[in-house]
């Protein structure tokens, strides 16, 4: 199941352990990752993300999706140009001040 939080859908398998290692022990080092031994298996480290940590991947998401929304923008308006646009944003506009104009009937 995919998690956010979860990096095994990120790392790629070209990774090198000790690549790994090192890029966790900074990021425990900078505040993002906590870690802890299990009691039954001094091999095996449990990985948890901070309150830092948390905050950054918010960030990140938001950083994401402004960039989704900027590439979905230039998508739409590719080949149009900007008197094309600006006639389009004006005449919606013209309609939505048309629309909140008018009467309403039924229950108020």
């Amino acid at each position: 199941m995919y998690s956010p939080y979860n990096c095994t859908h990120t790392i790629r398998p070209t990774f090198r352990l000790t690549r790994i290692s090192r890029l966790v022990y900074r990021m425990v080092r900078m505040g993002l990752l906590g870690r802890r031994r299990l009691a039954n298996g001094r091999r095996v480290v449990m990985l948890s993300l901070t309150s830092e940590g948390e905050e950054l991947v918010q960030r990140q998401d938001v950083l994401a999706q402004e960039f989704y929304v900027q590439d979905f923008y230039e998508a739409l308006t590719e080949g149009i140009s900007e008197a094309d646009l600006a006639a389009f944003l004006s005449a919606s506009r013209r309609m939505v001040d048309n629309y909140d104009a008018v009467p309403r009937r039924g229950p108020q």
